[in-house]
């Protein structure tokens, strides 16, 4: 076993004795993508969600990828997991008031829903914002525990995956971009 693979397993371990204390289940998918919510339409790499009642939380990443974008997925879905369990304010941002969860507010309007200008743009700003601190927890973490993913990389993708969210409020309509 390489440097390279023990970090890996180390940092995997890591991520799922502490999930564990949180009442969250790790899952790694053999899979290239997931559907978010049973839906063939939201196809992502991983997703994080908080336990509910006596229903445990989750955080599924897809694995079937090259090992540096799948590690790096963890680490940032593994950022969300902290986020929601010191319940940090980025995380309790998300909140709005009378609306509900800014990331169902952003769904809901990119599929017709209609909301005042102001609470959209309240909900894409904390989607965003709660992105890039995850990205910037995921990129201490590949740091931290020297993991093998490309930081450069990493960050540009970060950047590119920011920038659609910039393109979706202007356009309504979700489409990866890459920033120019």
């Amino acid at each position: 076993m390489n440097a390279n693979q023990k970090r890996t397993i180390d940092f995997v371990k890591h991520v799922r004795r502490t999930a564990k204390l949180a009442n969250v289940r790790v899952v790694l998918r053999k899979q290239n993508k997931l559907f978010c919510n049973n839906n063939p339409k939201d196809k992502v790499n991983g997703y994080f969600s908080e336990p509910e009642g006596r229903r445990s939380g989750t955080i599924e990443v897809a694995v079937n990828r090259p090992r540096s974008k799948w590690l790096g997925c963890l680490a940032h879905e593994f950022g969300h997991l902290c986020q929601w369990f010191f319940n940090q304010e980025v995380w309790t941002d998300c909140d709005i008031p009378r609306h509900g969860d800014a990331t169902e507010i952003i769904q809901e309007w990119e599929q017709g829903e209609e909301y005042p200008t102001s609470v959209v743009e309240r909900a894409f700003r904390a989607v965003r914002n709660l992105e890039q601190d995850a990205d910037e927890k995921a990129m201490m973490y590949i740091e931290e525990w020297k993991l093998p993913v490309d930081l450069y990389t990493y960050q540009a993708e970060s950047s590119n995956y920011d920038y659609s969210y910039s393109m979706m409020l202007k356009n309504r309509k979700w489409k990866f971009m890459r920033r120019k």
